[in-house]
């Protein structure tokens, strides 16, 4: 549970620090003090040198149960805010004595109440907005049939209330209670964007009741999980949008159940039964539209159930026009250990993991996943590690037709799904991921078998920027010359040869492999010059 993709904020980057939590358990001891209890990280960036605080008594309502994650925020004044350990049971909120900036300690105030009429909640989720309020955006009831709520602190107040509701009311802005069938909305990481940085983004699914439940296609769990919608708040969630504009009148609902202008918007189409996972990663372009990358089986409807990841972004056409713009999905991966013809149900979810996905300054398109590929069975299988998949910057390929794909990590990650630090990429276009490789092969269960918890710094900015330094040997007998080239996974290298500067003829072309690559060419007897040079090109030749 301290790697689910679906906790917005379990790392964060407040001016020079960054901040993490999770569960700490001793690695050999199960008796030990602390052992399942909220441990809190805080170090200077760039440095190895952490500091731990460790809660003696806050733990989940079941440590056993991925749901009861850990999540928080930092408000403006530097106060530390955190919800956790809930999966639709008692409601735990906690804020910092005093502000967590700077050098003091990190204590956490009493386990409390944060507006009073919080219950049966799950899946926290804060969120900081520019002037230094926090929104948290949560669910309640149950799967199948939950609402989902938007909470405000105001820095001013120090007080929190619910965004469509009073000091002694309250109200969803999605309900999927009340209604016959019933269902809940899954929301895709909510992202704040805007001119103001205050508009409250997300896409999101739904899904019926589990188990034995009301789904009008008879699928169960997580098969029910069904469409993917949009809405936006130009007002940090007190109102909310179609994509054109068009107000809805909440709650929004997904059908008919009260009114057509309640009726969410669908973007793109996904039946039940389909594979569909739930509350997976979205992020936002450079023109502020949702970007969303989850996982599904795109051909479920014609009997081949292999689950693949998606990426769903509005395509513009590259012109301003927005008449002509439309929704497009792609898939990203090329699994094949799912077998096409089992459609896998709840307990292997867990098989791939939930994405996450980032846009850069020239509208690449960045995802990181960590995929189970084993045998058909999917019982014995051996983690693979952290994957990247990338498409190349929108200006060179406006309709996201060409995806790149390596492994950065080779770890045995059991079941772990990425999280990253939001904040640090928004600023400076570091990947930063919370990272716990297991023991053994494959899933290990929440047993007594803690493993190392630690924080994987990926550069990205610096990696797509390259720009290699050839450098050039001759052989000791001078009948081979070898060009050497730094290379990287995502582009190609060609490598041209000229006598006099003007004409050029290509001589090899190679792929990229994250090693130097050296050309090795025959220096020919009695040239009095000969010139070389390396093309790169990001996406390959």
């Amino acid at each position: 549970m301290n790697s689910v993709a679906f906790v917005r904020s379990s790392i964060k980057t407040v001016g020079n620090q960054q901040f993490i939590t999770w569960y700490g358990r001793h690695q050999f001891d199960p008796a030990a003090p602390f052992n399942n209890t909220i441990w809190i990280g805080r170090r200077t960036l760039g440095s190895p040198e952490w500091e731990i605080f460790r809660h003696p008594s806050f733990t989940a309502n079941n440590i056993a149960d991925g749901h009861d994650v850990i999540s928080y925020g930092i408000d403006g004044d530097g106060y530390m805010h955190v919800s956790w350990g809930m999966h639709g049971d008692a409601f735990h909120y906690s804020k910092s004595t005093t502000p967590v900036t700077g050098t003091g300690p990190i204590v956490l105030g009493p386990d409390t109440i944060m507006t009073g009429m919080e219950s049966t909640v799950t899946y926290p989720q804060f969120l900081k907005l520019p002037g230094g309020d926090l929104l948290f955006v949560f669910r309640e009831v149950a799967s199948g049939n939950g609402d989902t709520y938007v909470n405000r602190y105001t820095i001013a107040t120090r007080k929190w209330a619910n965004v469509h509701g009073s000091s002694t009311t309250r109200s969803p802005f999605i309900k999927g209670t009340g209604w016959t069938p019933n269902y809940n909305a899954y929301v895709n990481m909510p992202q704040l964007g805007g001119p103001d940085g205050d508009d409250l983004i997300l896409t999101w699914c739904w899904r019926y009741e589990p188990v034995g439940g009301d789904s009008p296609a008879g699928q169960d769990g997580y098969q029910t999980n069904n469409n993917l919608n949009f809405a936006r708040s130009p007002d940090a969630g007190l109102t909310w949008s179609r994509f054109n504009g068009t107000p809805y009148s909440l709650p929004v609902t997904r059908d008919l159940e009260i009114s057509s202008a309640n009726r969410a918007e669908i973007i793109v189409p996904i039946p039940e039964g389909s594979s569909l996972i739930n509350q997976a990663s979205m992020c936002l372009d450079s023109n502020g539209n949702p970007v969303t990358c989850t996982w599904w089986a795109p051909q479920g409807q014609t009997g081949n159930h292999r689950r693949q990841y998606q990426v769903v972004f509005r395509d513009d056409n590259g012109t301003p026009d927005t008449a002509d713009d439309s929704w497009q999905t792609r898939t990203v991966s090329n699994r094949t250990s799912d077998p096409t013809g089992t459609r896998y149900a709840e307990d292997h979810v867990r098989d791939l993991g939930r994405p996450i996905v980032v846009s850069d300054d020239k509208d690449r398109i960045i995802v990181a996943y960590r995929d189970n590929q084993s045998t058909a069975s999917l019982t014995n299988g051996v983690s693979n590690g952290l994957s990247i998949v990338h498409s190349l910057p929108k200006a060179d390929d406006p309709h996201r037709l060409l995806w790149i794909q390596f492994d950065l990590t080779y770890d045995n990650l059991g079941n772990y799904e990425p999280i990253i630090d939001n904040e640090l990429w928004d600023r400076d276009r570091q990947l930063h991921f919370l990272y716990q490789a297991a023991e053994g092969q494959g899933y290990v269960s929440p047993g007594n078998t803690a493993s190392r918890f630690s924080v994987l710094e990926w550069d990205a900015k610096t990696y797509f920027s390259h720009w290699p330094q050839p450098s050039i040997s001759l052989s000791a007998d001078k009948t081979t010359v070898t060009i050497s080239c730094p290379s990287q996974p995502s582009w190609g290298y060609r490598l041209w040869s000229s006598v006099n500067l003007s004409d050029w003829t290509p001589v090899e072309t190679r792929a990229g492999t994250g090693q130097p690559l050296e050309f090795v060419q025959p220096a020919n007897a009695g040239e009095t010059r000969r010139f070389w040079r390396i093309e790169l090109k990001e996406g390959g030749f």
